[in-house]
């Protein structure tokens, strides 16, 4: 149905009421002739059908209520829940930007409703400030159906390349088929956005509470990215306890009655936690902190992965043992100090190559390819690299230190 229909058009026993955007086929407002409630109605394409249909059948607090779906030819007309509130896109535009503890507490809420949809095989592949939305009653909506779509995982590409430019993980535009990481990877997007108003790529946060869950929810090789959900749940959780236990005498808390429009500040958040901090510098929840603050940036520690948690330990116990090994061979500290600092271009600096050490292979275009031919062939570069820089140590820098 058009948006140029007039007021008062009666259709599926639902009255227009108001078209709510300038959009095309956009979404209306309508009152159930029979009920008197109001409902917004939106129409899809008739390949969504299936999918619809299982969306209707999802309650959840973060999502809305689906009253009616109603199919008429080549069209479905989706009747669901009317949301007085205001979009997170209005709200960041009216707002300054949103403090670290605000930000992460909004992308729990949106994480239930995406991990709600994954549970029943659906991904929204459209997750962007436009579609969350903000009720009078202080409720996160994920919102907009458009792009949903049900999780394959047999396919090399989306059927129905769907999704914001900007929002959407590169999959989605033809690279591959997308999954529940897609959407882990837009949320990524908006955190970034509620913190600098800007994507990532242009001017990543500097927000400790949220840099490195969207560095690592952003990443171009969704195998790099949280895997599900839950997974991504657990990092902020763990942001929120850290900042809970450095500031339990500091009230740093953003109150949910504002509507999310009065935030506080990240200075006033971070000056008296940095100082607790110190204070509690030798405390065994201070030095456990700063080993799993550590662990973030130690090649296979950073995923929090068993399996790659034994292979590192198991490698760098063996690196070390060879390295003391040799070292203790020799009869002169000079020879010692040398093999020390030939041991760090043989086996530290490859490790810090090949491991993405601080993640500095999104900022090389092979190594952030998702195309396999690419990323062998940004391999092959980093070991050109490698084999020059020993090279150049062989034949110039050994002598001058030894």
């Amino acid at each position: 149905m058009e948006n140029n229909e007039i007021k008062g058009y009666v259709k599926n026993g639902y009255k227009q009421i108001e078209v709510l955007t300038d959009k095309e086929n956009g979404p209306v407002m309508v009152r159930n002739n029979e009920t008197q409630k109001f409902w917004v109605r939106k129409e899809y394409p008739v390949f969504l059908a299936d999918s619809l249909a299982t969306l209707q059948k999802i309650e959840h607090r973060n999502l809305p209520k689906i009253e009616e779906i109603v199919v008429d030819g080549d069209r479905i007309f989706l009747y669901e829940e009317y949301i007085h509130g205001k979009t997170l896109s209005e709200l960041i535009q009216s707002s300054d930007s949103m403090d670290g503890q605000a930000i992460l507490e909004l992308a729990l809420s949106v994480l239930d409703s995406v991990e709600k949809l994954h549970g029943f095989g659906l991904i929204h592949r459209d997750i962007k400030p436009s579609n969350i939305m903000l009720t009078n009653d202080q409720v996160v909506k994920v919102i907009d159906f458009d792009a949903v779509r049900r999780i394959n995982g047999n396919k090399e590409n989306d059927t129905v390349q769907l999704g914001t430019v900007g929002f959407a993980a590169p999959e989605q535009f033809g690279f591959a088929e997308s999954d529940a990481r897609s959407d882990l990877y837009s949320l990524g997007v908006v955190m970034n956005i509620c913190s600098t108003k800007d994507y990532p790529k242009n001017h990543l946060s500097e927000d400790l509470l949220i840099r490195e869950i969207i560095i690592k929810a952003t990443r171009i090789d969704p195998e790099d990215r949280y895997q599900t959900a839950n997974e991504m749940r657990e990092a902020i959780i763990y942001q929120l306890d850290q900042l809970e236990q450095s500031s339990e005498s500091v009230d740093s808390s953003v109150s949910e009655n504002e509507g999310f429009q009065d935030w506080v500040e990240v200075e006033e958040v971070q000056q008296p936690v940095e100082k607790k901090q110190r204070k509690n510098v030798f405390s065994i929840s201070g030095v456990i902190g700063g080993i799993s603050f550590l662990m973030k940036y130690i090649p296979g520690f950073r995923t929090k992965q068993l399996w790659k948690m034994f292979v590192a330990v198991t490698g760098y116990v063996f690196i070390g043992m060879l390295i003391n090994n040799e070292a203790t061979a020799g009869n002169s500290y000079e020879y010692r100090g040398r093999w020390i600092v030939d041991s760090f271009f043989l086996f530290i600096v490859p490790i810090l190559l090949y491991a993405n050490f601080l993640d500095f292979h999104r900022n090389i275009p092979f190594l952030a390819s998702t195309s396999v031919i690419k990323k062998i062939l940004g391999y092959v570069f980093l070991t050109m690299a490698w084999f020059i820089l020993l090279l150049f140590y062989t034949l110039f820098l050994r002598d001058l230190l030894g």
